[in-house]
């Protein structure tokens, strides 16, 4: 079955013991807009997981990135907070840009091997569209005691990194062409990229109705790495991991994340920087 799945899909499972649902709307410029948001109003049942408070760990200027992993055991702890056990069925969704609910889905599928865990593919959005309503109640949460673990051989670390490049792995940097390039820099104090990293914008991965692509066209944009080991970063790992969902909608095999992408990269000055004009 496809991670993505339709409203009415969602509506259709909405009284199955198991279902539990996260609201992961969030915005890089205000912290707080995703939670005001889905206090105004969210799909019935579901909780709110924020990408800094919940899906991050403590950022240690100078050493970390803007939204650095939360330590697994911490992690661990917030899902059994959020009551889920072995038998959950996860939906997600944000406003339907799908820029913010990949994190999520990669850190509950990927990082801890959970099976299902599904995006709502529209997001909120699609919600509404489809005639559901909204909800503004805050679900009774009953805790749990699940402890999964995590699989760390799907992250690669900082110092992992030019080695990697210089033996030849693919180094795909998801943001905009002129971040990458340097002529831009809004969220970060540096402007460029990683050495040996090339350009994937994550927002390729989508059409104009800010859906997914196709598995076809999904396989074609991201066919030049066929065959290769594929490394994903971006400002701060969270738009790298649209690109990772993307290419395993796509069929392909899954690219491991640099976590702390590159504002944890620029957190010490002696790290080389690249720029293209």
């Amino acid at each position: 079955m496809s991670v993505l799945i339709n409203a009415a899909m969602l509506a259709e499972w909405s009284n199955k013991p198991e279902l539990v649902v996260f609201d992961v709307r969030y915005s890089l410029q205000d912290s707080e807009a995703g939670l005001r948001m889905y206090e105004q109003g969210h799909v019935p049942g579901a909780q709110y997981a924020s990408i800094c408070k919940d899906l991050s760990g403590e950022i240690i200027p100078g050493k970390t990135g803007r939204h650095p992993l939360p330590d697994s055991e911490t992690f661990v702890g917030r899902m059994q907070q959020w009551g889920l056990n072995q038998n959950s069925c996860v939906v997600l969704y944000d406003d339907g840009s799908h820029f913010m609910v990949p994190r999520m889905w990669w850190m509950l599928s990927v990082w801890f091997g959970l099976s299902d865990i599904y995006i709502l593919h529209g997001g909120i959005r699609a919600w509404e569209n489809a005639g559901y309503s909204l909800s503004t109640d805050i679900p009774a949460v009953r805790a749990t005691d699940f402890s999964p673990e995590a699989n760390n051989d799907v992250l690669v670390q900082i110092d992992d990194i030019l080695p990697f490049v210089e033996e030849g792995g693919v180094l795909a940097d998801a943001r905009a062409l002129e971040r990458f390039v340097g002529d831009v820099e809004p969220l970060d104090s540096i402007a460029g990229h990683i050495p040996g990293a090339v350009c994937q914008p994550y927002s390729e991965t989508v059409g104009s109705n800010g859906y997914f692509l196709e598995s076809e066209a999904l396989k074609g944009l991201f066919s030049a790495w066929r065959g290769r080991d594929v490394v994903c970063y971006c400002g701060s790992g969270v738009s790298a991991c649209q690109n990772i969902l993307a290419m395993t909608l796509a069929g392909m095999p899954q690219p491991r994340l640099y976590a702390g992408s590159w504002s944890e990269w620029i957190a010490d000055a002696s790290r080389p920087v690249a720029t293209k004009s």
